[in-house]
C-alpha cells in the first residue's frame, strides 16, 4: 500500500537543512506540501484592535512561501496553499487525499498545537511525525523535564551551557540536506476543493505589494536568508556585536537574522555552525559569544511557550478593562503619538517598516505598561500583527518578561535616561518625527 504524506509547513519554510522534510521524503511514496494562509486569531483581533495582518509582515511571509514554492517547482513538484487555517479544512484534505502520515514542526503556539491535536483526534489512524524543527535542542536534549523548566533565563542558560548537548550541536556543522521530493499523483488533489497550487510563474493568489507609506527592509525566503547570513559573516560585524546590538537602528548593528529565523527560512543550527566557521577564521570574543547568547534567549522563550501553553497569553492581574481612556492611550501608542519621543519614533518605524530594534521593543513595551497603564497583552497582540519577524514564543515571552509575569521582576525603563544612552543627539527621534519621512530606511 502506497504511503501518502502531508507536510504541513508553519515556521519551517525552508527546503535545505530541513531534517523533517528529508525524513518525510524517505518515508512516503507521495508527499503533499501545504501551507495555510497567514491569519490572526479572534483573541489577537480583540487585544490589538486590528482585523488583519500588517502589510510588511504579510509581504515577508508571502515572499518566503513563494521562494519555497520555487524550490518545489525545481523538482517538478508543487507547493499548495489551503483555503483557511481551520482544522476542518485540514481534516477534509487528509481524507480527500487519503493521507497516511502528517509531518509538522512542533510549533510553540497553542493554536497551532491544538490544530494538529484536533486532526489527530478526528483521524486516529493517521500517523503524526512532529519534531523540533526550529530550535537548537530537541526535547530529549534538555537537562530537565519540560515541566521543570527554570523560571529564569540565567538558570536555563547555565544548565544548557554546562551540558554536552549544545556543544555537540554547535561544533558540528549540519550536513547540507537537499531532499528529493516524491512525486504526487494529481487525481486526489484535483478534487480537493480547499487547496490550490502556488504558481510562482504568474501573479499568484498571495501576491501583494506595499502601499506608498512603507518600504520593505527584508526580502523573505530561504535564499534571501542565506544571502543575508553570508553577507553578515563576510564582514567583521560579529566581532563587534555586543557593542552595537542595542543601537536603535542601523542594518549592520545587530545581526537582523530574526525575520528568517521567525519563519524558519534559516535554521538556528545553521546560524550557529556559520558562527563557528567565522570564529575559526577570525577568532572568538565576547561579541561572537553574545550572538550565541541571544540565540539561547530565543531557545528559552520557545521552551517556555511549550511549557506554558495557553498560560503564556494570560494576565493573572487582569484588571485592565478596555475603557475609553485606556483605548485612546493604546491607539496613541500604536500610532506613535504618546508624547514620549523615543517611543513615538520606535512605533512610527514599526508602522513604516514592520521592524523595530530589540532595545526599541523594550522601551515601547515599558511605556505602554507603566506610563500608559495598559494591559501588556494589547501591545503583544499589536506587535503580532505588525512585526516581520513575529515569533509567538519570543514576542509574547518578551512582553510577559517586561510585565513581570511568571514571578519575574518588572522591567520599567526610565525613558529619558534611555534616550540619553541610545539617542543622545536625537538623530533617531528626528528621523521618524515627520510622518512624511516614515518611508525612509534607517541608516
Amino acid at each position: 500500500m502506497r504511503k501518502i504524506g502531508l507536510y504541513y509547513f508553519t515556521n519551517d519554510l525552508r527546503f535545505t537543512h530541513n531534517e523533517l522534510l528529508a525524513l518525510a521524503c524517505d518515508q512516503v511514496d507521495e508527499l503533499i506540501g501545504v501551507v495555510m494562509p497567514i491569519q490572526i486569531s479572534p483573541f489577537v483581533q480583540h487585544h490589538s484592535g486590528e482585523d488583519q495582518v500588517g502589510e510588511h509582515r504579510l509581504l515577508f511571509w508571502q515572499r518566503s512561501v513563494e521562494d519555497l514554492a520555487r524550490q518545489f517547482e525545481d523538482q517538478n513538484q508543487s507547493l499548495f496553499i489551503m483555503r483557511s487555517s481551520e482544522a476542518g479544512d485540514l481534516i477534509q484534505l487528509i481524507k480527500t487525499c487519503q493521507v497516511s502520515n502528517i509531518y509538522c514542526n512542533q510549533h510553540p503556539g497553542s493554536d497551532e498545537y491544538e490544530l494538529i491535536q484536533e486532526a489527530q483526534e478526528s483521524l486516529p489512524n493517521i500517523k503524526v511525525i512532529s519534531t523540533n524543527n526550529s530550535t537548537l535542542l530537541d526535547n530529549a536534549d534538555l537537562p530537565f523535564e519540560l515541566n521543570k523548566l527554570p523560571k529564569s533565563f540565567t538558570r536555563f542558560r547555565k544548565l544548557i551551557e554546562a551540558g554536552s548537548e549544545l556543544l555537540n550541536i554547535i561544533e558540528h556543522s549540519p550536513a547540507p540536506v537537499l531532499p528529493k521530493l516524491p512525486n504526487v499523483l494529481r487525481d486526489n488533489l484535483n478534487i480537493a476543493p480547499n487547496i490550490s497550487v502556488i504558481n510562482t510563474s504568474e501573479k499568484s493568489q498571495i501576491s501583494h505589494s506595499l502601499n506608498q507609506t512603507g518600504v520593505a527592509l527584508f526580502k523573505g525566503g530561504e535564499n534571501a536568508g542565506i544571502a543575508h547570513i553570508t553577507d553578515y559573516f563576510r564582514h567583521s560585524y560579529a566581532s563587534h556585536y555586543k557593542q552595537t546590538r542595542n543601537a536603535l537602528d542601523g542594518m549592520s548593528h545587530s545581526t537582523k537574522f530574526s525575520p528568517w529565523l521567525a519563519l524558519g527560512c534559516l535554521s538556528p543550527k545553521t546560524i550557529v555552525s556559520t558562527l563557528r566557521q567565522y570564529e575559526d577564521q577570525y577568532g572568538s570574543n565576547e561579541s561572537t559569544y553574545w550572538i550565541q547568547f541571544e540565540l539561547l534567549w530565543r531557545e528559552y522563550f520557545y521552551w517556555r511557550a511549550r511549557a506554558s501553553g495557553h498560560a503564556l497569553f494570560t494576565n493573572p492581574q487582569d484588571s485592565h478593562a478596555l475603557t475609553t481612556e485606556a483605548k485612546a492611550a493604546f491607539n496613541r501608542w500604536k500610532m506613535g503619538n504618546t508624547n514620549y519621543p523615543i517611543v513615538d519614533a520606535c512605533m512610527r518605524e514599526l508602522n513604516a517598516t514592520g521592524y523595530m530594534s530589540n532595545r526599541g521593543r523594550q522601551l515601547a513595551a515599558s511605556c505602554l505598561i507603566y506610563e500608559l497603564g495598559c494591559d501588556w497583552r494589547w501591545g503583544a497582540a499589536y506587535f503580532e500583527t505588525q512585526l516581520v519577524d513575529y515569533d509567538v514564543a519570543s514576542n509574547w515571552g518578551n512582553w510577559s518578561y517586561i510585565a513581570g509575569m511568571n514571578g519575574q521582576q518588572t522591567r520599567h525603563f526610565d525613558l529619558e535616561k534611555q534616550t540619553q544612552m541610545y539617542d543622545p543627539q536625537h538623530e533617531f527621534i528626528q528621523r521618524w518625527a515627520n510622518t512624511n519621512e516614515m518611508h525612509q530606511i534607517a541608516k
